[in-house]
C-alpha cells in the first residue's frame, strides 16, 4: 500500500507543479444565488463568450475563472430554469463577486445539465423543484421513481423504490444526502422513498465518467443536496397527501448571513386501520396489520467571515410495521418490523486563496433492521424469534477544489470506520414460567478505509478535453487489506457543429455487499455485509462511449453504449432458507466469486419549447451473471435484466394556472425463478416442487400510462397554494408484481382426498396489486 500512496502523491505533486507554470492570469470568483431565497445555486454556468472560458458552481454555489489582467470581459451567468444574465467588467485584479439570478418559474420535468465538466455523457442533474408535478402512485412525489424515467435506470419491482442502474444490483448504487450515506432508500416496503422533496435542492446522478471523489460503489452515484433556507424571509409550507402529509418551515438566523430549514412527513395508514384493529379485539376479525413511517430533515448554516462558511444538517426516518393473526383464542402470532436511517453531517469551507476552494466533512451514518416472529400460546408457552442487522459509519473527508488556466484539480483524502453486524439471531421460549435461548447468534465487523483522489479536468484545444482521475483505496479488516487502484478517464471530442463525442473508462471497487433475502420469507430483510478475508470486494470495469448532439434550437438527442465487467459477486446459495438457516454465519450461507456481464445500448431524445416539453427514453441491454454452483455453472439473467425498457414523458403548460403531466412506461418483465415441474409421494399428499436453472422465466410485458395535473394559484390573503391531482395507469393494466407457482396432487377420486394420488401439476398465478390509483395532494405556503 506504502507504493501506491506514493504513486498517487507523486502524481498529485507533479500535476500541481506542473500548473504552477501556467500564465498570470486575474481570478474572478463567488457565489450564484437564488435572488428570492439567497439560496446557492449548484451546478450555475459562468462563461466568457469571447475566450471560450467557463466555470462551473460547485456543490456550495462557488466558482473561480481565470481572466486576463487589465482587459475588458463579458461574463455570462446562466443555470437551468432562470434569467440568463451578462456582466460587463474591466479587471485589473482578483476580484469577489456575488451573481444573483431570477427564476422563470417554467423548469421541464427532468433536464440533462452542464455540469463542471465539458464532458457530460453519463451524468444527469435532476431539478428537485418540479418533482411534484411528476405523476406518481397517490399523488407522492418521489426522486428515486423520477430517476426511473432516464435510460439505463431500472425500478426493481412494481411501485418500488430500488434503482437498478445499467445491470447493477441494488447495492451497487452510491446514495448521499449532503455527503452522508443513505442504505436504505424506502418507505412502506418501497412505495416511497426516504428523500422527501420539500427538503431537497439539487441531485446529480452519475451512471458512468465517476469522479475521482466518489467511491465504494460500481453501478451509480446518486449525489442529493439538502436545501439550505431562505436566509430572507422566514416562511412555511404544509401539504397533505392520501397517504402522507408533511410540512417545511425555514427562514434566518440572521438575515443574509445564516439560515435554517426543517421538514417533516409522516404517513397516516395506522390512522385508517384503526377500524380494523377494534374489530380484531372484539374477535369478529382473525387478523389486524398496521404500519407507520416518519421522515425529518434539519439544516443550519452559517457564514462566518466572506471566506468562511458552516453546515451542519442531520436526517432520521424510521418504518414500523405490524401484523397480528388469531386463528384460535389461546394463539396470537404476531410478525413486526422496522428499519430506518439516521445521518448527520458538519461541513465547513473555506476560499483559501481566489482560485483555491478547501472543503472538510465529518458525518455519522446508521442503518438498522429488525425483524421479529413470535407465537403466544396460553397453553403451551411463547416462542419468539428476532433478527436484528445494522450497519454505522463515521467518515472524514477533506478536499480542495483548484481552478488553474485550463486545469480544474480537485484533491482529496477520506477516512472511514465502519461497524457491520450482519445479523443478531435470537430463538426464546416461554414456558412454564422459565425463559430460555434455543439459540443464538451474533457477529460483527470494525473495517476501516482510507482514500486518496485526484480529479484533473481540462482542456487540450478547442475540440478536445479530457477528465484524468486516479483514486487509491485501502480498505482493511481482520488483519486482511485490500488495495486499490481506481483509474477514472474520460475524452470529449467537440465538433464544429457543437455535437459531442465521449469515451469514457472507470475502474470501481466496493467493499460491501447487500444480502436480500425477499422470497425467501414472508418479509425480506436487507443484510448489508462487509468484504472478509473469504468474501472479496466486488469490483466493476465500465467502458463507455456517447454522442449527444442538438438539431435546430430545442431537440436533444444523447446516445451511449456502454460494457460493464464485474468480479467477486455473491448470491444465497440455493436452498437456502433464510428462518431455518439464519444461525450459521452469514459467509456460510452465500456463493462466491461471481462474475458479472452487462452491455447496453442507450438513447435520450428531448424536445423543449415554452410551452410543451417532451422527453424519450429507451434501453436495449441484457444483465447476466456466473456462479461455479448456480445454475450447472452457466450463465443466467440477473434477476433484474430487462432486455426492452422504453419511458416516454411529457410535460404542457395548458395556462397560467394549469399544468399537465403524462407518462408512458414499457419494458420487458424481470427474470424470475419458478420450479420447472413437481413430484408427488404415493404416501403422502404433499407435492414436491424441482427447481432447474435460476431466473429461468421472466415476468410479464409491462406496460402503463400516468397522467398529473397541477393547479397553482394565490389565496384571497396571497398565499401561494397548488393542487396536484394525479392517475397512476390509468387504463388499469394488471400489472405483475409478483409470480406464485402452485402445485397439487392428481387424485384417483377427485371427491376423495384419500384415494390414491397418480400425479401431479401445477399452475402459476400472477398478482397484482397496483392498477388504477388516483392520488391528490394540497399544499400551502405561509410567508
Amino acid at each position: 500500500m506504502k507504493k501506491i500512496i506514493l504513486f498517487v502523491s507523486i502524481f498529485i505533486t507533479t500535476s500541481i507543479q506542473a500548473m504552477l507554470f501556467a500564465q498570470k492570469y486575474a481570478i474572478i470568483n463567488g457565489y450564484v444565488l437564488d435572488s428570492l431565497s439567497g439560496e446557492a445555486l449548484i451546478g450555475a454556468n459562468v462563461v466568457n463568450p469571447e475566450k471560450l472560458q467557463s466555470a462551473t458552481t460547485n456543490e456550495f454555489g462557488f466558482f473561480s475563472i481565470n481572466v486576463k489582467a487589465n482587459a475588458s470581459i463579458n461574463l455570462d451567468v446562466s443555470y437551468v430554469g432562470y434569467r440568463k444574465t451578462r456582466h460587463r467588467f474591466q479587471i485589473q485584479k482578483d476580484t469577489s463577486l456575488n451573481f444573483q439570478l431570477s427564476s422563470l418559474q417554467t423548469l421541464s420535468t427532468v433536464e440533462v445539465t452542464a455540469q463542471r465538466r465539458e464532458v457530460e455523457s453519463g451524468i444527469v442533474t435532476m431539478p428537485i423543484s418540479k418533482l411534484k408535478s411528476i405523476p406518481s402512485i397517490a399523488g407522492e412525489a418521489d426522486v428515486i421513481k423520477a430517476l426511473a424515467f432516464l435510460p439505463g435506470v431500472s425500478l426493481g419491482t412494481e411501485g418500488s423504490a430500488n434503482l437498478h442502474v445499467r445491470g447493477g444490483s441494488l447495492d451497487q448504487n452510491l446514495m448521499l444526502l449532503d455527503g452522508a450515506t443513505v442504505y436504505n432508500t424506502s418507505h412502506l416496503f418501497g412505495f416511497l422513498s426516504v428523500f422527501n422533496p420539500n427538503a431537497l435542492k439539487n441531485l446529480t446522478f452519475y451512471k458512468g465518467n465517476f469522479p475521482a471523489k466518489y467511491g465504494g460503489r460500481l453501478s451509480s452515484v446518486i449525489d442529493i443536496t439538502m436545501r439550505e433556507g431562505n436566509n430572507k424571509k422566514r416562511e412555511s409550507e404544509y401539504s397533505i397527501g392520501m397517504i402522507s402529509s408533511s410540512f417545511t418551515t425555514e427562514g434566518y438566523i440572521k438575515k443574509g448571513k445564516s439560515s435554517y430549514l426543517l421538514a417533516g412527513r409522516t404517513a397516516y395508514l395506522g390512522l385508517l386501520a384503526s377500524p380494523n384493529y377494534y374489530f380484531y379485539k372484539k374477535g369478529t376479525r382473525n387478523t389486524y396489520a398496521n404500519y407507520n413511517m416518519y421522515d425529518l430533515n434539519g439544516k443550519v448554516n452559517f457564514e462566518l467571515s466572506k471566506k468562511d462558511k458552516l453546515f451542519i444538517s442531520f436526517y432520521t426516518g424510521q418504518d414500523f410495521f405490524i401484523n397480528k393473526t388469531r386463528e384460535i383464542k389461546t394463539q396470537e402470532g404476531k410478525i413486526g418490523v422496522d428499519w430506518g436511517n439516521k445521518t448527520g453531517t458538519i461541513r465547513y469551507t473555506r476560499i483559501v486563496r481566489p482560485n483555491l476552494f478547501f472543503h472538510s466533512m465529518a458525518n455519522y451514518n446508521y442503518f438498522g433492521y429488525n425483524l421479529e416472529n413470535s407465537v403466544k400460546d396460553s397453553t403451551n408457552g411463547n416462542i419468539v424469534f428476532s433478527n436484528t442487522s445494522s450497519v454505522r459509519d463515521v467518515l472524514l473527508k477533506n478536499s480542495f477544489e483548484w481552478q488553474l488556466d485550463k486545469h480544474f484539480l480537485n484533491i482529496g483524502t477520506e477516512i472511514g470506520f465502519h461497524e457491520f453486524r450482519p445479523n443478531i439471531v435470537n430463538v426464546r421460549t416461554l414456558a412454564q414460567g422459565i425463559d430460555s435461548t434455543l439459540t443464538g447468534f451474533a457477529n460483527k465487523h470494525n473495517p476501516n478505509s482510507f482514500a486518496v483522489y485526484i480529479d484533473d479536468d481540462f482542456r487540450i484545444n478547442r475540440h478536445i478535453t479530457a477528465q484524468i482521475g486516479l483514486r487509491a483505496v485501502l480498505y482493511q479488516l481482520e488483519k486482511k487489506s485490500y488495495p486499490s487502484i481506481e483509474p477514472r478517464i474520460v475524452l470529449g471530442y467537440k465538433f464544429e457543429n457543437k455535437s459531442k463525442l465521449v469515451l469514457s473508462y472507470n475502474r470501481m471497487q466496493q467493499p460491501i455487499h447487500l444480502l436480500s433475502t425477499s422470497g425467501a420469507s414472508t418479509f425480506g430483510n436487507d443484510i448489508w455485509v462487509p468484504a472478509i478475508k473469504n468474501v472479496k470486494p466486488q469490483v466493476a470495469h465500465q467502458i463507455a462511449l456517447g454522442y449527444s448532439t442538438t438539431i435546430g434550437k430545442s431537440i436533444n438527442i444523447q446516445t451511449d453504449i456502454f460494457y460493464k465487467k464485474l468480479n467477486n459477486q455473491i448470491d444465497y446459495r440455493q436452498g437456502i432458507n433464510f428462518l431455518q438457516d439464519s444461525k450459521l454465519p452469514w459467509d456460510r450461507l452465500i456463493e462466491k466469486n461471481g462474475i458479472g456481464q452487462t452491455a447496453g445500448f442507450e438513447l435520450y431524445v428531448s424536445k423543449e419549447t415554452e410551452r410543451r416539453n417532451i422527453a424519450l427514453s429507451y434501453t436495449l441491454s441484457a444483465s447476466y451473471r456466473k456462479f461455479n454452483n448456480i445454475s450447472g455453472g452457466n450463465w443466467y439473467p440477473h434477476r433484474y435484466d430487462r432486455r426492452h425498457s422504453l419511458n416516454l414523458i411529457g410535460e404542457e403548460k395548458l395556462n397560467d394556472n394549469w399544468k399537465l403531466n403524462w407518462n408512458l412506461v414499457m419494458s420487458t418483465g424481470n427474470a424470475v425463478t419458478l420450479p420447472e415441474t413437481v413430484h408427488f409421494d404415493l404416501d403422502s399428499p404433499d407435492v414436491g416442487e424441482v427447481y432447474g436453472k435460476r431466473n429461468n422465466l421472466r415476468m410479464p410485458f409491462y406496460n402503463r400510462v400516468d397522467l398529473g395535473f397541477t393547479y397553482e394559484y394565490k389565496t384571497r390573503k396571497e398565499r401561494d397554494a397548488k393542487w396536484i391531482f394525479s392517475v397512476y395507469n390509468v387504463y388499469a393494466y394488471p400489472n405483475a408484481f409478483s409470480l406464485e407457482y402452485t402445485g397439487r396432487s392428481i387424485l384417483k377420486d377427485p371427491n376423495d382426498y384419500k384415494s390414491d394420488r397418480i400425479g401431479s401439476d401445477g399452475k402459476t398465478f400472477r398478482y397484482s396489486i397496483f392498477r388504477f390509483i388516483p392520488g391528490v395532494s394540497y399544499s400551502i405556503k405561509f410567508k
